[in-house]
């Protein structure tokens, strides 16, 4: 951290270069868009994306970065409880009654999509830093109100925020986040890691043995998660008669093959950033009128606005995030000082990935969930290793 009124020591990172080629190759495709506003638009996103990619890690001290943690929960906290509050008490438009006496919970995004993608993406870090604050207080000698409270905190802030992403009734954020949380856990320690195995070899084992059947999945839930095939393709959802019980589904597949038939127009450049919904009647498919904004899927939204060009970009920014999280998690085991300098590269690259993760947010679907629900987690669990240096 730079002192007053000296220059930032400001330094580049394999990171920040991948999200400066994406951004390049964003504003090439700008040159395609029949709306240029929307396209520039994306672009500044990113652009702003990259300046804090720059300058936060010179601005941060190493005691900051637990207080950026803490309030990138609490903002996930504050939607939870705005959640569970539109889901008790039926706030929210009619067509978002589920079960007959509540309403699905949407905070301040409009859409309980995006909300439970917003919320999948934050709690595996409410979690791994749960676990951290726990096993910190339980390391220390004595009693130390200020661990309790850290451990008090993000325990209560990862309930809130299970419960708020329950209540989204979002199916790809509950798969994203199921699967993030088990990366979590078994990255928190060998031992849980042994014990999510066994867990899962006797869960497969009853199921092939007959010993655990779907009643014992509460029917809601059973009855929500029972089209989630469509989603990877395993049936022909377009052909089907749209019912109240598919029409999600079949919107979505229709939205994904509007985004393929954007992407055949220009294959290299697509049809510019942000462009999705200008273009969208143009190849929209027969009764689906309605744009949405985008096409329920990151990838094929990134590919059809983008074009290849953008597209192999994207997929390099997100393996440098993947890369860098896998890389950082053997430093546990490393000498103190590789130890320290992992450390000191986790503050920035939380902000880079919960930026990224924000810029790609209006996408709300299962696709984006996954993904930065598996890399973010991985970030906070290296973590721990500063904060149990520091102590």
């Amino acid at each position: 951290m730079a002192h007053a009124g000296a220059p930032l020591p400001l330094r580049t990172s394999p990171l920040f270069l991948a999200a400066c080629i994406y951004t390049a190759a964003l504003f090439v495709s700008s040159f395609v868009a029949a709306d240029l506003p929307e396209a520039l638009a994306e672009v500044i996103k990113w652009v702003e994306l990259c300046a804090v990619l720059l300058i936060a890690p010179a601005m941060l001290a190493p005691r900051q970065t637990r207080w950026v943690a803490a309030a990138l929960v609490a903002g996930a906290l504050g939607q939870a409880l705005l959640g569970l509050y539109q889901f008790i008490f039926q706030i929210g438009p009619e067509f978002f009654i589920v079960l007959g006496r509540f309403m699905r919970a949407y905070g301040t995004f409009a859409q309980p999509n995006p909300f439970g993608g917003f919320l999948g993406l934050t709690l595996p870090v409410a979690l791994s830093l749960a676990l951290w604050a726990w096993q910190t207080l339980v390391r220390q000698r004595g009693m130390r109100w200020a661990a309790l409270g850290w451990a008090l905190f993000f325990t209560l802030a990862t309930a809130a925020v299970g419960a708020g992403l329950l209540a989204s009734w979002s199916r790809g954020a509950w798969l994203g986040a199921g699967v993030s949380v088990m990366v979590v856990l078994v990255l928190h320690s060998r031992v849980v890691a042994v014990l999510t195995g066994l867990t899962a070899l006797l869960v497969a084992a009853g199921l092939l043995l007959g010993a655990l059947t779907p009643n014992l999945v509460p029917a809601p839930i059973a009855a929500r998660v029972q089209d989630v095939p469509a989603y990877f393709g395993l049936t022909d959802v377009l052909n089907q008669p749209v019912t109240d019980e598919n029409f999600s589904v079949i919107e979505r597949v229709a939205h994904w093959v509007a985004a393929q038939r954007m992407w055949e127009q220009s294959p290299w450049l697509g049809i510019g950033p942000g462009n999705y919904a200008v273009v969208y009647p143009e190849v929209r498919l027969p009764k689906w009128e309605e744009p949405l904004g985008h096409a329920h899927n990151v990838y094929l939204n990134v590919l059809g606005e983008t074009g290849l060009l953008g597209f192999t970009t994207f997929l390099v920014f997100h393996g440098d995030c993947s890369c860098l999280d896998v890389a950082a998690v053997p430093a546990g085991t490393a000498p103190r000082r590789r130890r320290s300098r992992m450390g000191g590269r986790t503050g920035g690259r939380s902000v880079g990935h919960a930026g990224a993760s924000d810029a790609a947010q209006r996408c709300g679907q299962p696709v984006c969930a996954g993904h930065g629900t598996l890399s973010r987690p991985m970030v906070c669990a290296t973590a721990r290793w500063r904060q149990e240096r520091r102590n």
